[in-house]
């Protein structure tokens, strides 16, 4: 089984948490105990070796802006921990790569479209399960279309139900203001959940209103329409045959000398070197 990991998702929500709480039960010690915790809940209720994280490049840079300049403008929440996103992306890549983690990082991509092409690899060459774990809405698309995937949200610490309709199309006719992509006026969650079930009513929808917004939305939301999707195939083809292992002297040179983690002396035995015993090394 292949367990996803989303990132920036994991510190996003860590580091909310302690910014709203700052001692998150764990006194003076580093935010990284916190990102530490939440990872391994996540790996324990999975218990494999098979752990791969993906990463966005900045929002900014990414192709779809070439479609929408505007798109995914307006986070404004996430503005105010955007340094320590950017602190903690850099010695999370660096540990969680010495803990044997295949990681994924392309300039121009989202992690959704790298999530996606690895997916779609799997699924043509195995039997294998994927636990996606995510609470991006976007995601949702990939277990629609493809069997043995679920997307586990570790908001609601539950698999995310199937969809009853395609979440591609109806996203495309109510929009998503998360991602600062608009749809058409008065459509929401059920007027758009009716049309996508009713082709005549979908068609005369369109005579009336055009399909360019749809259209448009479509090349934005649909993962399987990245134009760079084969590419991708490529690269993650590439990271998964790659070596790796749990390297737990530089595991501990980079927490202690490096980036002189505090409070991490007891949590490496409680979050960090289960990842090595999955792997079969109990060191």
């Amino acid at each position: 089984m292949h367990l996803l990991i989303d990132g920036k998702n994991v510190l996003y929500r860590a580091l909310f948490a302690t910014a709203k709480d700052q001692d998150f039960g764990y006194g003076k010690k580093s935010r990284f105990v916190a990102i530490s915790r939440f990872m391994h809940d996540y790996w324990n209720r999975n218990r494999t070796s098979k752990v791969h994280v993906f990463w966005d490049a900045p929002r900014t840079t990414t192709w779809r802006r070439l479609i929408s300049p505007v798109y995914k403008d307006g986070r404004t929440s996430q503005d105010e921990i955007k340094d320590d996103i950017t602190k903690y992306q850099e010695i999370c890549m660096s540990v969680w790569q010495a803990m044997g983690m295949r990681q994924y990082y392309r300039d121009f991509m989202e992690a959704d479209d790298l999530v996606y092409a690895f997916c779609r690899h799997v699924r043509a060459t195995s039997d294998e399960e994927i636990v996606i774990v995510s609470n991006d809405s976007d995601l949702r698309q990939i277990p629609y279309t493809l069997k043995n995937v679920q997307i586990f949200n570790p908001s609601k610490k539950a698999i995310a139900p199937l969809d009853e309709v395609s979440p591609v199309e109806q996203k495309s006719l109510k929009g998503d203001t998360s991602d600062n992509i608009a749809g058409y006026a008065g459509i929401g969650e059920v007027k758009s959940k009716k049309l996508i079930q009713d082709n005549n009513a979908l068609l005369e929808f369109f005579n009336k209103n055009g399909s360019e917004i749809y259209r448009r939305n479509l090349l934005l939301i649909d993962l399987s329409l990245c134009p760079y999707l084969i590419d991708n195939v490529l690269y993650v083809m590439g990271v998964m045959n790659s070596e790796c292992a749990f390297d737990a002297a530089e595991v501990k040179r980079l927490l202690h000398e490096k980036y002189k983690m505090k409070g991490i002396v007891t949590e490496y035995t409680r979050t960090i070197l289960p990842f090595a015993w999955s792997q079969g090394d109990k060191e």
